[in-house]
């Protein structure tokens, strides 16, 4: 099966065929209790004219492909393109093909716009917070985030946010009081020092990767560095580990939490699969929740003493 093909199986008949019911809605849009969780207020939002989910709880989304491997990776399975197309034509066996979607992918609304983005970081609070409340060097900050300009639909109110570009043309932001994706949701990719590299490294977020980035005093590591952004983002990292044969270690930089122990779970199984020398960096960083935390925390200390 090809992708174009299965992305013509109506996104609702594959959740009735999965055992999964609108919970509310009717013509375009429907609304699910995620298939990947469990939830008590359905936030899995599915446009029956574009063929497009959006998972509010995770804010991830995509075409029924997308669909698959976000699905397969909740319970654990393989997220290749190759199983994921596999998954879907034996889930939509019997189920008629729709060819007259419209494929022009629309976004759900959301209440904040990108008005300007700049490649050097001048705002003073963001300089300040940088620097002097996470311990993030500005000349490294400098080469990977840049400054956006943020405007509330609603109230016109203007602010300024870290930014990092994620691989869809989208940007993950950031900044003391605000966290939020605009745009596409994707992963980051970095190349390392080495190419081919022989290891990845995969962080939840890119305060994250600065953070580990400056406790090392380099300016990027030897292996290629994955940044989820989110954790409903761990999908597209899954498939690219797997389609990058080179690698050799796998170096899991996630959070001492729920999530994190679940995401590490199943990082686990990819490398197992994938004859990975997985790495689990949690321990580095205990008690704290994650790398980030741990570096304002011993800056901290070091300054009393």
């Amino acid at each position: 099966m090809f992708e174009h093909h299965a992305n013509t199986y109506p996104l609702p008949d594959i959740l009735a065929a999965l055992g999964f019911h609108p919970a509310k809605g009717e013509g375009r849009d429907l609304f699910y209790r995620s298939p990947f969780r469990r939830e008590r207020t359905p936030a899995f939002h599915v446009d029956c004219v574009d063929n497009l989910w959006y998972d509010f709880g995770s804010e991830c989304g995509g075409d029924v492909v997308d669909f698959a491997r976000a699905f397969l990776a909740s319970r654990g399975l393989g997220v290749s393109r190759e199983e994921s197309l596999r998954f879907l034509g034996e889930t939509g066996a019997g189920i008629p093909p729709q060819v007259s979607f419209n494929r022009a992918s629309r976004r759900i609304a959301q209440p904040y716009r990108i008005a300007g983005i700049s490649r050097h970081i001048a705002h003073p609070g963001l300089r300040r917070y940088l620097s002097e409340e996470r311990g993030i060097p500005l000349s490294l900050a400098g080469k990977y985030l840049v400054e956006v300009t943020v405007c509330d639909r609603g109230t016109g109110h203007v602010f300024h946010t870290l930014g990092m570009k994620n691989d869809d043309g989208g940007y993950a932001l950031h900044n003391r009081h605000f966290t939020q994706t605009l745009g596409r949701v994707d992963v980051t990719v970095i190349r390392g020092r080495r190419v081919p590299a022989r290891e990845v490294h995969v962080f939840e977020d890119f305060m994250d990767l600065l953070s580990a980035l400056a406790e090392q005093n380099v300016d990027r590591f030897d292996g290629d560095m994955i940044v989820l952004h989110m954790p409903g983002c761990l999908t597209k990292s899954l498939a690219y580990i797997d389609h990058y044969e080179p690698y050799q270690r796998l170096y899991a930089w996630l959070d001492n939490d729920r999530t994190g122990e679940k995401a590490a779970n199943i990082f686990r199984r990819v490398a197992g699969r994938g004859n990975l020398d997985y790495r689990d960096m949690n321990s580095a960083y205990a008690p704290f929740t994650d790398v980030s935390d741990y570096r304002v925390e011993r800056l901290a200390f070091s300054t009393l003493y």
